[in-house]
């Protein structure tokens, strides 16, 4: 994360066990980038699928939505 210095608020962020498009790998260096940045941040993983909490999206999760 080339900018993560630069950010100013902390970041929150929710990632599911099933999304290819942000891999266990992304997420690390991107929590490390975080980390020695100096920026606060909570990361939660859900084991949901990709598009969880979107209510009209197939694989919408009520449980797990309910958690976020």
């Amino acid at each position: 994360m080339l900018h993560a210095a630069k950010l100013k608020a902390e970041i929150c962020m929710g990632a599911v066990e099933n999304d290819g498009s942000y891999p266990p790998a992304m997420a690390e260096r991107l929590e490390r980038a975080l980390t020695e940045a100096g920026v606060r941040s909570t990361t939660r993983t859900y084991p949901a699928a990709h598009g969880w909490m979107m209510p009209d999206f197939r694989v919408f999760d009520s449980a797990a939505a309910g958690q976020g």
